[in-house]
């Protein structure tokens, strides 16, 4: 069935789902959107979205019950929506939650945020110079030679406002949440593959849950569907912390992140930038994941309960504006993850001078389970998967690096840094990750190449079909 673009327009705003906001179909406040949902739930219009395609302008496509059920759980935690403000960023919109009504304190009952730890600092501190919120550039501590790294700043400090004059931000008392819009659930095959690490995003075939950690052991996992180049560090440990540079991989999903792990049952906590067409679009965004059951459940950034968040400064699954090109400016962040009193706690550090706490998974999202105690693994790199064309696209930027022993490619290659992990608990104090497992699933796809004196590697690659990676 195909609508002109009005009544397309017309037909989304009355539903109450959205379709990509501009200046012709207006913006949707969140009171209006959660009230349309509330209220036609049960049955109501819901069932059917109006969404966009490409080929066929606007389509009538079902949504299930369990969709609906999910958004409607989602926000049960929110007792004024009038007081809730918006903004739309990259086609998104972006809702300024109270911290005390987002998901994850609503529906896991909890009474009392938790207070964050002080944050782990490198063995030999402080690595990085005098940085500022202006400039951010970090010089003179373990990072590539001829590297000058650029912090990038979150998107919600920027100053930036959006088609509708609206700032780009949310005020102190409430975290940013992307909407979980009914027509952006409608892509994907099911709930499962929209909180799945990989998703099919409406390709129609079924997304994998059970993508990145199989309980094989390292040297198994060039057999699996996602195709890697990490390195780990098996050691028990409560965190860790690594400084990504971002890059702009021409891929269908491509990532650069960090895992903390433990096996019996499969536990991780996972973050780091991803360019997820399935999910977003071609920028490099922000994400975070987890699993508590070998990757049956769990699930990106706020998308379900699991993660509380505590600061308004950083937007999961928000875009980084600021990236690296080949032989240009090298933008990065650094990511730390802290294990503290059963809470897996999330530190950013991007232009601004130090790392700043943005929230924790509680234990209770593990079921207390054996990740609430410690990590057994570390690892960090490259993680991609193919589309339905059965292609693995770039990973990093997309440059091998096997040839970064020449000094005009140090600016050229995806890399980390600066990795280290956390040994105990109570510990201010990091250790240096040994980054002796490496893993590679297909060397003519992608590259490694491990600098242990100066705890930095490099990763990345062109990849290639699925017969040849």
């Amino acid at each position: 069935m195909k609508l002109s673009l009005s009544l397309a327009a017309y037909s989304v705003l009355a539903l109450g789902v959205n379709a990509a906001p501009t200046a012709d179909n207006g913006n949707i406040g969140f009171s209006q959107f959660l009230g349309d949902v509330r209220n036609k739930a049960n049955p109501g219009p819901l069932s059917k979205v109006i969404s966009a395609s490409s080929s066929n302008g606007f389509q009538i496509k079902a949504v299930s019950k369990e969709v609906v059920n999910h958004i409607t759980k989602m926000y049960g935690g929110i007792k004024d929506a009038s007081k809730v403000s918006s903004f739309v960023l990259n086609g998104t919109y972006v809702d300024c939650i109270p911290v005390n009504e987002q998901p994850t304190v609503h529906s896991l009952n909890i009474s009392r945020i938790a207070s964050p730890p002080a944050f782990v600092y490198a063995p030999t501190y402080p690595y990085y110079a005098n940085g500022s919120t202006s400039g951010g550039n970090y010089t003179g501590g373990p990072v590539p030679p001829g590297v000058v790294m650029h912090g990038a700043p979150s998107v919600l400090s920027l100053g930036l406002k959006d088609a509708f004059n609206k700032s780009i931000s949310c005020p102190a008392g409430t975290i940013p949440m992307q909407r979980l819009a009914v027509d952006t659930l409608a892509r994907f095959s099911s709930l499962k593959d929209f909180l799945a690490k990989q998703q099919t995003g409406g390709s129609g075939s079924s997304g994998s849950a059970a993508s990145p950690r199989s309980n094989n052991p390292l040297s198994k996992r060039a057999e699996n569907p996602h195709k890697y180049a990490v390195v780990a560090d098996y050691v028990t440990n409560f965190g860790g912390n690594s400084w990504l540079s971002i890059w702009k991989p021409k891929a269908w999903f491509s990532i650069s992140q960090q895992w903390y792990t433990v096996r019996n049952p499969q536990q991780t906590v996972e973050g780091g930038w991803t360019v997820n067409h399935s999910k977003w679009d071609a920028q490099p965004r922000l994400f975070i994941f987890y699993t508590p059951d070998g990757y049956k459940s769990g699930c990106w950034n706020l998308e379900c309960p699991g993660f509380v968040q505590t600061t308004n400064t950083w937007l999961l699954g928000g875009p980084f504006l600021h990236y690296s090109v080949p032989g240009g400016a090298q933008w990065g962040f650094q990511m730390q993850w802290k294990l503290y009193r059963g809470n897996w706690w999330l530190f950013l550090q991007g232009a601004n001078r130090y790392l700043e706490p943005v929230g924790y998974y509680p234990a209770i999202v593990y079921g207390n389970g054996p990740i609430t105690k410690n990590a057994t693994l570390a690892e960090y790199g490259g993680e991609t998967a193919a589309n339905s064309t059965k292609i693995y696209g770039e990973m990093g930027s997309a440059q091998f690096p096997a040839e970064t022993d020449r000094l005009e490619y140090h600016n050229t290659v995806a890399y980390q840094s600066n990795v280290y992990t956390a040994p105990r608990e109570e510990s201010s104090q990091g250790e240096w990750a040994k980054l002796g497992g490496q893993i590679v699933s297909k060397a003519a796809c992608y590259g490694l190449m491990v600098n242990s004196a100066r705890h930095y590697f490099y990763f990345g690659g062109t990849g290639g079909t699925t017969t040849t990676c």
